[in-house]
């Protein structure tokens, strides 16, 4: 999806759940195409760098 609208001009932001869907290899490649990549998670702790 990410790279069909980027084709088309389009910038999405996209949220990836922590952890279960964190993959920074796919979020660094989504970030490239020029779209905004953001953290949702339900616990704040979760989310801290340290913690990743």
């Amino acid at each position: 999806m990410a790279e069909l609208e980027h084709e088309f001009g389009i910038q999405s932001t996209y949220y990836f759940r922590v952890p279960y869907t964190f993959k920074p290899d796919i979020m660094g490649k989504m970030h490239d195409l020029g779209h905004e990549i953001g953290y949702h998670y339900e616990v704040l702790s979760k989310a801290n760098s340290a913690s990743l």
